[in-house]
């Protein structure tokens, strides 16, 4: 048995196929051929980045190979073409998607090659068996079992079931080289109609049998604006439906306690069911057809209850989940491309600002948030090997805790409604408290050797440099709302009347030639919220029409870089991204926020 060699790879210098393209049949010295077909509903690479595979007869491993190797990117739907001897033989085929190392989905089939003939054996790598692990086959290959959609069946493919290879069964109808169709979930699902999902029973009622249908997920699958995606297949589709309308879907991926979970179902108002020979359209498939737009809004982690804060750090987002007000907060992250988020803490009550402690020295990053509901700072390590869910420790506790937290100088900050901005040492030790004399100290922010704050009633923002004393900065118009701040300015909004226009978003000086002026950057807002600076530019949300602002740090044209979001609460920004919180709404009791990302190169677009 021997795995086929592309022409197109060995001039490149790869002994051995690779997943990364297409192979056609034909040309081959041996009696039989079985051409095995990978293909995916995940997204490459952010859900899946590495694809094992391994083929075994006679209980030995014959050939072992993760793809794809160093320097390419994993391309799907992808073939490899087995040259078998014997055609009597039975062969285990086994493919393996991994992220990050870790493996998600395991694919198994066993069959035998029929002689002269050259069989099509797909191997799909499907979110609904992601962490499935199917018993059987240690003793005899024929008892192994594998997952399909969701369940442990036989693995044994009957020869006779194994259809002659045609490449344009598996790239839409293209030889794999760029040509075929694809199935673009990002068009299908632009305006997604929400079906129930009743979690007790892990069943969609009122589902249509002639639409695009879709699982939704918190970040795995294929995701835009307005949310992320699993297409059924139009065969799960087709055997889950009954003729009530109603679908089942296995139930472990309502089983709220695991890591793979629905979070409800979608159908489309364009498209038809997903069906083969069309794979999912996407950087990673080697097909014609729409592209995804790389500079367009996209979800980065759906269904949030009531996200309050976040903060960038490494390849990661961090962001906290207020919940509905009692112990059902939660602290996550996920990668900055998006994923399955992780979960880092639970059971909090009204977690609001958070930052990451990055001690070095090769001990474990920890984050740490403000819990409005006790009062108190918290913290637990992150990283890999670690418990997810150990329990937070205690840093600080003081009466009127609130807001936001401000790291520098290696000192977490916060403000309290008593009059006090509070300095905590990151490594431990007991807090110290700046009482500030009649002041409301609200919005905190840190930069370079200096915390900044807003004094709410008297209408002034304040800074302390160093060790030094607070001074005063500038007095605010109207009432401020959020702080931002870069190594010369601060800027901050004035949200104004919800549903009018005479929002504003302000600069001044706060070092180097502070003359207590101010200047306004943005006007016409209609309730602008968050702000963040990055380089030459500086971004805010507003609550009226749910956008996401952005103009020049000087001042100019503001452009609109999304629209449509729900309470954008919070804001942050790194060199090719801006990243927001979206609150949710309260008809779904704000348990459908959202984090979110654009470009920083999109254009601006319509209100």
């Amino acid at each position: 048995m021997i795995p086929r060699s592309s022409p197109a790879r060995r001039l490149r210098g790869l002994a051995m196929i690779a997943l990364l393209a297409s192979t056609a049949p034909g040309c081959v010295d041996g009696p039989a051929e079985i051409m095995i077909v990978l293909e995916s509903d995940l997204a490459v690479p952010k859900d899946i980045e590495q694809v094992s595979i391994e083929i075994v007869t006679g209980g030995e491993v014959q050939f072992a190979s993760d793809f794809p190797t160093a320097g390419d990117a994993l391309q799907l739907p992808a073939t490899l073409g087995v040259v078998v001897h014997d055609p009597t033989a039975l062969v285990t085929f086994r493919a393996t998607a991994l992220k990050g190392g870790v493996p998600r989905v395991t694919r198994q089939a066993v069959t035998r090659a029929t002689e002269g003939a050259v069989g099509m054996l797909r191997l799909p790598l499907s979110w609904f068996c992601d962490g499935v692990v199917c018993p059987g086959g240690e003793a005899n290959p024929a008892d192994l079992q594998t997952c399909h959609e969701g369940a442990c069946v036989p693995a044994f493919v009957p020869p006779a079931d194994l259809p002659d290879y045609a490449p344009e069964d598996v790239f839409g109808g293209g030889d794999g080289s760029g040509d075929g169709t694809c199935f673009s979930v990002t068009d299908c699902f632009a305006l997604p109609v929400p079906r129930f999902l009743d979690a007790a029973t892990c069943r969609s009622v009122g589902v249509r049998a002639d639409l695009a249908t879709a699982v939704q997920t918190e970040g795995d699958g294929v995701c835009n604006q307005q949310g992320c995606f699993v297409p059924l297949p139009a065969s799960m589709l087709s055997t889950a439906l009954a003729e009530d309308t109603s679908l089942a879907l296995p139930t472990r991926i309502c089983d709220r306690t695991g890591t793979t979970q629905a979070l409800g179902v979608a159908q489309s108002t364009s498209c038809g069911p997903w069906a083969q020979p069309h794979p999912l359209c996407g950087p990673w498939a080697p097909t014609a057809g729409p592209a995804l737009d790389p500079v367009a809004p996209v979800t980065l982690a759906a269904g949030q209850r009531h996200p309050q804060a976040l903060v960038l750090h490494g390849e990661h987002v961090y962001w906290t989940n207020a919940g509905s007000g009692a112990a059902d907060g939660e602290i996550k992250r996920t990668r900055r491309e998006g994923g399955t988020p992780e979960r880092l803490a639970s059971d909090q009550i009204r977690p609001a600002g958070l930052t990451v402690i990055d001690p070095g020295g090769g001990d474990a990053l920890r984050v740490a948030w403000l819990s409005e509901g006790e009062r108190s700072i918290f913290s637990v390590p992150v990283g890999s090997g670690l418990d997810p869910l150990l329990l937070p420790r205690l840093l600080a506790e003081r009466e009127g805790t609130r807001g936001a937290l401000a790291q520098q100088g290696g000192r977490i900050h916060w403000t309290t409604s008593l009059g006090f901005v509070m300095a905590l040492p990151v490594g431990g030790g007991a807090p110290e408290a700046f009482n500030l004399d009649a002041q409301d100290p609200t919005a905190i922010v840190a930069v370079a050797d200096a915390v900044l704050w807003l004094d709410r009633t008297n209408r002034r923002i304040w800074a302390r440099a160093g060790s030094n004393a607070p001074a005063p900065v500038v007095f605010t118009e109207g009432n401020a709302g959020i702080l931002a701040a870069d190594a010369t300015h601060v800027y901050w909004t004035v949200p104004g009347t919800l549903g009018s226009t005479d929002g504003k978003v302000m600069r001044a000086r706060w070092q180097g030639g502070n003359d207590g002026t101010t200047q306004e950057i943005a006007g016409g807002e209609d309730y602008p919220y968050a702000i963040a600076v990055g380089g030459a530019e500086v971004y805010w949300t507003t609550w009226g029409q749910g956008r996401i602002r952005s103009t020049l740090t000087g001042g100019g044209t503001p452009k609109t870089l999304a629209t449509g979001e729900p309470h954008p609460m919070a804001i942050s920004v790194d060199a090719s991204h801006v990243y927001w919180l979206s609150a949710g709404t309260s008809g779904a009791a704000f348990a459908d926020g959202a984090l979110r990302r654009v470009s920083r190169g999109a254009q601006s677009v319509s209100p």
